[in-house]
């Protein structure tokens, strides 16, 4: 199966700890399309929002990580029907909530020139739970 396929749906959520890192290079399912890691060597903070409609996702996430850091990546989603220039925050095929508007209009340009330039924009985050809630949220 391809790295995208079925990012966007599916009922069962497992994620094997493997998932959590990233290849240097990532097969789409384009046929023949591969993008390769951008350099990572800048950080940038980036507001996550619409983790508490996937409370499921991100349990899957935060039990295959342990604990630890792992890798994200940003997919433009321009079928969203919330907004045209929706940017996802994915790890291991399971998408974690979009970036914050109005940031997810620049990161949607920036998605899309790096997908034109063979690239994948990624970045490593955490997941944590407020104290004496069900809430958990991924900082990236």
């Amino acid at each position: 199966m391809g790295f995208f396929k079925k990012l966007f749906g599916g009922s069962e959520i497992v994620v094997d700890p493997l998932d959590l890192t990233l290849p240097d290079t990532v097969k789409t399912d384009k046929p023949g399309v591969s993008l390769k890691k951008a350099p990572g060597d800048q950080r940038v903070d980036i507001d996550i929002v619409g983790e508490s409609f996937r409370p499921k996702n991100i349990a899957a996430i935060a039990a295959a990580a342990q604990g630890k850091r792992f890798d994200i990546y940003l997919l433009a989603d321009p079928h969203n029907q919330h907004d045209k220039q929706a940017v996802a925050v994915v790890s291991a095929n399971v998408v974690l909530g979009y970036i914050a508007r109005p940031s997810n209009k620049q990161w949607f340009k920036r998605v899309n020139e790096a997908f034109e330039r063979g690239e994948l924009l990624w970045g490593s985050a955490t997941i944590a739970s407020k104290a004496g809630t069900a809430n958990s949220g991924v900082f990236g």
